[in-house]
């Protein structure tokens, strides 16, 4: 029988899943409709460059970085992993944007979209240093949970 922490964590998790997976089925057609076809395609080819640039900053830290954080019970050793995520992190997320920008560059259909390149490079940088997984790691899951949604 698992434990109720384990339990509660599980379910928070995975409301916060069903919300990320229901967010877009009320969004996106409303976003559809006022953009029409015309404006839409640009944001999401702009989606999903980010999405990928996002798991080139995240590098695999979402799974390592919580599993190292979790096994560490020193507070000053929690703080050096962090810095060490972070720092990796730091030093990708420029790769990314570099990326981005050849990405907006090099297709017609974004070309000169300079706002929505600036939403997309913010986006990359915000989710690329998102600290989920220390949250995780810590088991301070509602937290997690906030940050996430």
């Amino acid at each position: 029988m698992p434990s109720p922490a384990l339990a509660r964590n599980a379910a928070l998790l995975l409301a916060a899943n069903a919300v990320s997976l229901l967010a877009p089925l009320i969004t996106v057609p409303y976003v559809a409709r006022v953009l029409g076809p015309a404006a839409w395609a640009p944001v999401l080819v702009a989606q999903a460059a980010i999405a990928w640039l996002v798991m080139v900053v995240d590098f695999g830290f979402d799974l390592s970085a919580v599993r190292a954080i979790a096994a560490e019970p020193a507070a000053d050793k929690r703080a050096q992993i962090v810095h060490q995520v972070q720092s990796a992190k730091l030093l990708l997320a420029p790769i990314a944007s570099l990326a981005l920008a050849v990405i907006f560059v090099s297709l017609p259909s974004l070309r000169g979209a300079w706002p929505l390149f600036a939403a997309s490079l913010a986006l990359v940088w915000m989710r690329g240093f998102e600290p989920l997984w220390y949250f995780l790691g810590r088991e301070r899951v509602p937290s997690a949970v906030t940050v996430q949604i």
